[in-house]
């Protein structure tokens, strides 16, 4: 099954192999910009109208819906990549909040603000961690099986301002992503210290993808694909 959402209201299921359509969902008012997450027997993917969706896999049929508590469609955790562990839904938005939300029934179990986060989110290949990239400079990681925010560690790379929808992706212990101003960083993802940073020109970095704990592939809007290798072992 391929799963896929769109600017006319709609998230599909097709089949993977014919394109066939096995079930529509039209009840959705923004337009989806998302990578959806499978968990649990649902998808679940965020739109351009404060809200986020989960869905029965297999049916389309709404499991829960969690509603943005400002109820501002420019705050809908619509540009993330949510992520799960250890029973929660990890997603970030405009409202410069982390939040972690129940998969059972979409209740919000914690929220935290303090870092001014934005639209990105990762997850630890453990699913230990989830990390949020600030507004300004900061990658934090906070511990998933809790139900509260408990930061497990919180660093300043000096990026500056940036407001880059770049998930923060972790590769056999380090963890990558990219800025608005053509930075690709690299830290470990257990401590948080720095392995090292690369400026590719001047443009939005996407979300990267790692191929092992020295070298990413990444994309730029300009066109540009990138394979950055970095020669040390770590």
């Amino acid at each position: 099954m391929v799963f896929v959402g769109g600017s006319d209201g709609i998230f599909r299921a097709l089949d993977i192999r014919h394109g066939e359509i096995i079930w529509e969902y039209a009840g959705v008012t923004g337009y989806v910009e998302t990578k959806p997450l499978l968990y649990q027997n649902m998808v679940i993917f965020g739109a351009w109208d404060g809200r986020l969706y989960a869905l029965e896999k297999n049916t389309g049929e709404p499991v829960w819906i969690w509603r943005e508590p400002n109820k501002n469609p420019l705050y809908s955790p619509a540009a993330c990549w949510p992520v799960a562990a250890f029973g929660k839904i990890f997603i970030a938005s405009p409202d410069r909040f982390i939040r972690a939300i129940d998969a059972e029934n979409g209740q919000t179990i914690w929220q935290d603000n303090r870092w001014k986060f934005r639209e990105t989110v990762g997850l630890s290949e453990n699913g230990l961690l989830v990390f949020g990239r600030s507004m300004t400079d900061s990658v934090i990681a906070f511990d998933t099986r809790r139900s509260a925010a408990q930061v497990v560690w919180a660093a300043n790379f000096f990026y500056g301002y940036d407001i880059a929808p770049s998930m923060p992706v972790e590769k056999n212990g380090t963890l990558f992503w990219g800025t608005k101003n053509g930075w690709v960083f690299a830290c470990n993802a257990v401590t948080g210290d720095l392995k090292w940073k690369f400026r590719y020109q001047n443009y939005l970095i996407n979300t990267v993808t790692p191929v092992s704990a020295n070298q990413v592939l990444f994309s730029n809007i300009d066109g540009d694909i990138i394979c950055l290798s970095n020669k040390f072992k770590f």
